[in-house]
């Protein structure tokens, strides 16, 4: 019985705390603002560039989606894409991860008489959701030093089916919709 319990405090906890999830969450370098205002120009990592530090796990055609929509957002934000002479370089990674989540957890009382026995037990119903989440993180990194200077992460349940180019050019815009950071400041 307190196994049940501390199975559903658990559970209980865990989709109070996934319905305060932001799905966009952003950082970036303090000592980095004053490179902001000076990017004109950009190149995006390739897949095979991206291959050589991490685990590239989408298919080509959902990474070429995901390039296009990145290349169209900042080209629209008027930076130029420039592979000779670029500011800053764009990198991207997906990772997914299987959840759970408590659908319905019900107890009562069930009372049973079983000649010579009689007594009171326990039915319990649980009911759980197994999902997919995504995330997908854009890092900006500078040319001049190779430091990250930027860094954007996105996470949501995955569909069934891969993101047509319009949802993921949705979903990059939402990314990329602080980049550059505000950098004015509020004195008081």
């Amino acid at each position: 019985m307190t196994n049940k319990l501390y199975a559903l405090a658990l559970f209980s906890m865990l989709g109070i705390l996934s319905g305060c999830v932001s799905p966009i969450v952003i950082d970036y370098e303090q000592d980095a603002t004053d490179k902001f205002p000076q990017y004109n120009s950009y190149i995006i990592d390739s897949r095979e560039e991206r291959s050589a530090y991490q685990n590239v796990a989408l298919s080509p055609i959902v990474d070429r989606r995901i390039t296009r929509a990145i290349d169209s957002v900042l080209l629209s934000k008027g930076y130029r894409n420039d592979s000779n002479n670029f500011d800053f370089r764009v990198t991207f990674s997906t990772e997914s991860k299987d959840r759970s989540r408590l659908l319905e957890f019900r107890t009562r009382p069930l009372s049973y008489r079983r000649e010579p026995y009689f007594g009171v037990g326990t039915y319990s119903n649980m009911s759980i959701d197994t999902y997919e989440e995504g995330t997908i993180v854009i890092d900006i990194i500078d040319a001049r030093s190779q430091q990250l200077v930027w860094r954007a992460a996105h996470t949501e349940r995955l569909a069934r089916e891969a993101r047509s180019d319009n949802e993921i050019h949705t979903i990059i815009s939402q990314i990329l919709a602080d980049f550059p950071p505000d950098l004015q400041t509020n004195s008081n």
